[in-house]
Formats: C-alpha cells, sequence, structure tokens
C-alpha cells in the first residue's frame, strides 16, 4: 500500500509480509524489500509479517539458528541503513 505522509508530503510505503519457512524463499525475497526501498517513490518504509526468523538466535530453543539470525539481521542493517 502506498500513500503519502500528508504534511510533509513524504511517499509511504507499507507492506505486509508473511513469508515461507523455506530458506530459499526467503532469500529471494529480502532482495526484493531492500529494492523497493531504494526507490524514489519510496522514502518512508514500514514493514509488518511474519519473517519466520528470530533477530536472536537465542530464543530459538534446541535448534541452531546463529547463520540464518546473521543473515536476518544483516537484511535488516541494509533496510535501515537506506532510512537515513
Amino acid at each position: 500500500m502506498m500513500g503519502k505522509k500528508s504534511k510533509e508530503n513524504v511517499p509511504i510505503v507499507v507492506t505486509n509480509v508473511y513469508l515461507s519457512c523455506s530458506w530459499n524463499e526467503k532469500r529471494e525475497v529480502w532482495p526484493k524489500i531492500v529494492h523497493l526501498k531504494g526507490t524514489k517513490a519510496c522514502k518512508a518504509l514500514c514493514m509488518l509479517g511474519d519473517y519466520n526468523v528470530v533477530m536472536n538466535a537465542e530464543k530459538r530453543k534446541g535448534i541452531s539458528e546463529r547463520r540464518k539470525t546473521r543473515k536476518f539481521n544483516h537484511f535488516i542493517d541494509n533496510v535501515r541503513k537506506m532510512l537515513v
């Protein structure tokens, strides 16, 4: 969904994401989200949803998610850098 912040007339994109548990599918979608944020039409981005991965591997018991957690946090950092 796209709109504009009324007083500043800033383009805003709101996206709802639900990703599969498949690691390969996640890796395909993340670059598309980063690309969306990099477009001129998107000056502000609100990402809601379920990414089916945790930001902190300690939240998962009995499953080693460190590599996936690092990659997910790298994705989040890339989007945040674009917000500045």
